[in-house]
């Protein structure tokens, strides 16, 4: 269960910097971290933005970036399972372990790349809006609303480039994105990431049992290349 937040007083500034410090560490460690320890630079990144929230005695808020549906050629279905139970008490692990050096904890909140999805991997609007909404219904019947703030998705933040002369805009972007995406995959020096990242494409497409190997590497190639221009 979540701990409850505290509230936190104003704060000399010599005390604020150590307890940013260890507020920072304490979101890093081994058990809520995948990967290395963060470069001095991305540390110093993030130590400024926890800076900003210590200062004002609020709790350090955080997206956290979710995928928007489930992977078909895992399961059948796409709904929350228990995969997204022990995602979210896990998160809620985290607010708690935070608390416990920086009273306020966390205020989280899961951002569905739906946009991403859909452009990307062409996959059924339906799926998305399944997975989601069952996403959101767990975490109102686990009410967990005191460190989850309602969830967010990419459509929501993209929906006005859909509509009248912002689709040009949208227009434009995707053009510039699309020449710099094609300028960095004719270098020879990325051609490997370039394999790796198709092969990685394969996982979250569904072929149908009559589809060649050339034609699925053809599919998972143009999937590859749609997800890094929606990125850039």
């Amino acid at each position: 269960r979540p701990h409850p937040a505290e509230p936190m007083p104003p704060m000399p500034e010599g005390r604020l910097e150590k307890t940013a410090r260890a507020a920072l560490d304490t979101l890093l460690t081994c058990q809520f971290r995948v990967g290395p320890f963060p470069p001095p630079d991305l540390y110093q990144s993030f130590l400024e933005a926890i800076r900003c929230w210590v200062r004002r005695g609020k709790p350090i808020r955080i997206f956290v970036g979710y995928g928007s549906y489930k992977n078909q050629n895992a399961v059948s279905y796409n709904r929350a399972d228990w995969a997204d139970f022990f995602a979210l008490c896990q998160l809620v692990a985290w607010h708690n372990k935070l608390q416990r050096v920086y009273p306020p904890g966390l205020q989280l909140q899961l951002l569905f790349d739906d946009e991403v999805s859909l452009l990307a991997n062409r996959v059924n609007k339906e799926l998305t809006d399944s997975y989601i909404s069952s996403v959101s219904a767990l975490l109102r019947t686990l009410q967990l609303d005191s460190v989850f703030l309602p969830p967010s998705r990419l459509t929501h933040n993209a929906w006005f480039l859909r509509f009248g002369p912002y689709q040009l805009f949208r227009f434009i972007l995707m053009q510039i994105a699309e020449r710099r995406v094609r300028r960095w995959e004719r270098d020879p020096a990325h051609a490997e990431q370039l394999q790796r990242m198709t092969e990685f494409a394969k996982h979250n497409l569904v072929f149908p049992a009559d589809v060649s190997a050339a034609e699925r590497e053809r599919q998972a190639r143009e999937a590859s290349h749609r997800f890094r221009v929606c990125w850039d």
